[in-house]
């Protein structure tokens, strides 16, 4: 998706304006600042965990600006008393499975799919693991507005931060049992597009008996949907071609 014109000499998402049609995106570290991040996290917590010890499950994708965003929302959902479980790099469609089948109160995706590696965003899933409801975005928006005079958690009640090991071993074994074909000798071309699923996806498709050649799966943070993936198909079709793969 395309994200919104800028307007001259905004330097972060105008209020009342955060969310798109695919959840927060811009620039990272202007129009998608650390700050206006960490007020994201608060107001969702507000919104989406509303009782103490709810959890939220946080990935993101391979982005260099990654850990910056998802320090700074995974703050202040915990500066809102939420629980964080820290999934790091993961697709998007992970998210979605796990959040709803581990009962997370919501799911939060750091990335901006098929965009720039200078965008980033911030995507909500909520408990079924589907698109957040615009109704609940608005919700957020209207606590980003007023942050400056909520009252965050202190003490002991600010929430806690884990991480889970099981998560991609989860997701692989639900990917590989929906799946009711055979791969056995086929060679197959995977374009990872540098990006969440570069270890994933040849992983899977291994395991399923295929022979995987991959291609643009080793993201260094800035090649991200450089040249590859959705919307540069060129390397994957010159590849299949050359390899007479399936």
């Amino acid at each position: 998706m395309a994200r919104p014109e800028r307007a001259q000499g905004d330097s972060e998402k105008s209020m009342g304006n955060l969310f798109g049609t695919d959840g927060v995106r811009g620039v990272a570290g202007t129009e998608l600042s650390a700050p206006l991040a960490q007020k994201i996290g608060v107001g969702a917590a507000r919104v989406l965990s509303p009782r103490m010890g709810e959890k939220v499950l946080v990935g993101r994708d391979t982005r260099i600006s990654g850990p910056m965003i998802e320090g700074a929302l995974m703050s202040g959902l915990l500066a809102a008393g939420c629980d964080v479980v820290f999934g790091g790099v993961l697709p998007t469609p992970t998210i979605a499975f796990l959040t709803a089948r581990q009962e997370f109160i919501a799911g939060a995706v750091i990335s901006a799919s098929h965009n720039p590696a200078s965008d980033n965003g911030i995507k909500f899933l909520s408990h079924n693991g589907r698109k957040l409801p615009d109704e609940l975005e608005r919700r957020i928006e209207r606590e980003v507005e007023r942050f400056d005079e909520i009252e965050l958690a202190s003490g002991t009640q600010v929430g806690t931060w884990s991480i889970d090991e099981t998560l991609v071993p989860d997701y692989e074994r639900h990917a590989m049992a929906a799946f009711k074909g055979k791969l056995d000798g086929m060679r197959i071309v995977v374009d990872c597009a540098n990006g969440a699923f570069s270890r994933i996806a040849p992983e899977v498709i291994a395991k399923l008996g295929g022979s995987v050649v991959a291609i643009h799966n080793f993201p260094n943070g800035v090649n991200i949907n450089k040249g590859c993936g959705s919307l540069h198909p060129e390397s994957m079709r010159e590849a299949v071609l050359a390899l007479d793969a399936e």
